[in-house]
């Protein structure tokens, strides 16, 4: 009986550690600063970009990696971000920048901040003065990070194959 109880336990321990990638939709927009493209619900380990071919086969962009992100036939522009809304009123919102598409003039601060900003407006959050800074490989993100691509360009696009954020904690 103890075997079984600590096989079950085991079991439900694993599936709560086990997340799986999160999808981003495929947007493409002209005249806005920003889109929305997607939410975790659950904890993600963000290990890079899971990129699907039509034959359901995973291969994972590492974070930075725009050759094998465009050879894959992902078009991104602008700058994907994950932004971990604040816990309470008032706390400041952390963007973790993910992806900064290349052959483009690159954001500067001053950019970032306005398109962060406007994505905490856009949310109705009172926040201090946010955090804004790249993300780490492997780092952890909390239920309810909402994923952006921003440009003040305002010309924004994810489009090619089905594309997600890449959880290192799901094997596949």
């Amino acid at each position: 009986m103890k075997k079984l109880l600590l096989i079950l336990s085991l079991i439900a321990l694993s599936s709560l550690t086990r997340a799986s990638d999160v999808e981003l939709i495929q947007q493409t927009a002209t005249d806005v600063y920003n889109l929305k493209i997607g939410e975790t619900s659950s904890p993600v380990s963000v290990t890079g970009l899971s990129v699907r071919d039509q034959q359901s086969n995973r291969s994972v962009v590492s974070l930075g990696d725009s050759i094998s992100l465009q050879n894959a036939g992902v078009q991104l522009s602008g700058v994907l971000f994950a932004i971990v809304p604040p816990t309470t009123d008032g706390d400041p919102v952390t963007a973790l920048i993910l992806w900064q598409a290349t052959g483009l003039q690159p954001e500067t601060q001053d950019t970032l901040n306005m398109l962060v900003l406007d994505i905490i407006a856009h949310n109705g959050w009172v926040s201090g003065t946010p955090t804004i800074r790249p993300i780490n490989s492997g780092e952890t993100v909390p239920a309810g990070t909402q994923f952006w691509i921003g440009a003040s360009s305002k010309v924004l696009a994810l489009s090619g194959p089905a594309v997600c954020v890449a959880d290192g904690s799901t094997s596949q």
